[in-house]
């Protein structure tokens, strides 16, 4: 009788270490790993969607951004035109100045 247990025994042990080679090469691909794969999806999913999300809002703050430059670039060259029209010899920035200077009676 012990013998015929210990040969159960080796039996057993041949098999449970089948078993454990066949779970580990077909880890992911068993029933009892289906809920686990599909909670681990649906996350990886949600994480897809707020990446994606966050892209598009990255991308319209960049296009403010952009047209927020453009605009004051443009600003910067208008403004910087009256500074080169006063700066030129004899120039007046607006135009009244020598209208002022040679106004009668003030002499």
């Amino acid at each position: 009788m012990s013998s015929e247990l210990q040969g159960a025994k080796k039996k057993l042990d041949e098999l449970e270490e089948a078993v454990s080679k066949y779970k580990l090469s077909h880890n992911g691909e068993l029933p009892q790993q289906e809920n686990a794969l599909i909670g681990a999806l649906s996350r990886l999913q949600s994480e897809l969607e707020a990446n994606r999300d966050a892209i598009n809002r990255s991308e319209q703050a960049k296009l403010v951004l952009d047209n927020t430059l453009s605009t004051l670039e443009s600003t910067a060259s208008v403004l910087a035109r009256p500074d080169q029209q006063s700066s030129a010899p004899g120039g007046a920035s607006n135009g009244l100045g020598s209208a002022v200077a040679e106004a009668p009676g003030q002499s």
